[in-house]
């Protein structure tokens, strides 16, 4: 399935192939020649105007587009670095080992600090050459990433041992893509063809209901009831 950056990327290419195919009026008549004001001439001009006014609505359609492209290109290179848009680190587990390193170097820059008695939210350059990479403590900063680290830590520990348990039926209805696992947090996986509903491993290998992503209509509730007990 393509992505919103391919399908935007398709259309910007789509709608640059309209532009440079759209056939003008003129096409065809010798370079620099006048239209003359006759019945047939006032009918082209209307028709070379009307060309211009698709071609200049058309330009503009591809400058949005080219932004969109731009956007959504910004938002897979903040998701290839396990950021959101506004470049936040997300709480993912794909991203623990970035939440230990953001807890690594913020108690480095409160101890560094302290140790050379300088004010706590003094800020620290690892690479000074290139004046990149600046660390600032902050307690609370500190706290959250503390505190992230310890939840994904147990999702982490959690989903593996999910893992290392599951029943056949479980295995199957994972290989066959009925259910898609959640990189953010892998304790869930999510059915295919319905909106936020999601299974859990239990303590005996199967998929039980999640509490968190539960199937809310009857119709959800069937489904699944059929794909846990034909599967």
């Amino acid at each position: 399935m393509a992505t919103r950056l391919e399908l935007a990327e398709r259309k910007l290419e789509r709608l640059k192939n309209e532009l440079v195919s759209a056939k003008s009026p003129m096409d065809g008549a010798p370079l620099g020649q006048p239209i003359v004001m006759n019945s047939a001439g006032k009918r082209i001009a209307r028709q070379l105007k009307k060309y211009q006014e698709r071609q200049f609505a058309k330009l503009e359609e591809i400058q949005e587009q080219e932004k969109r492209v731009e956007k959504l290109q910004w938002q897979e290179r903040m998701k290839a670095q396990g950021k959101n848009p506004s470049g936040g680190l997300i709480k993912s587990v794909e991203n623990l080992e970035l939440w230990k390193q953001r807890v690594e170097h913020l108690e480095f820059v409160r101890d560094y600090n302290k140790k050379h008695k300088l004010p706590v939210n003094t800020p620290y350059y690892p690479d000074e050459k290139n004046g990149r990479d600046i660390w600032f403590y902050d307690a609370a900063r500190l706290k959250d990433a503390k505190e992230t680290v310890e939840r994904l830590t147990a999702l982490k520990e959690q989903s593996e041992q999910a893992a290392s348990k599951m029943s056949a039926l479980t295995r199957e209805l994972i290989e066959s893509g009925q259910v898609n696992q959640w990189k953010k947090q892998p304790i869930y996986y999510f059915v295919s063809g319905l909106r936020k509903v999601a299974l859990e491993i239990d303590d005996n290998g199967d998929f039980q209901i999640s509490k968190r992503y539960p199937a809310r209509s009857e119709e959800d509730k069937q489904f699944i009831a059929s794909l846990l007990e034909t599967n």
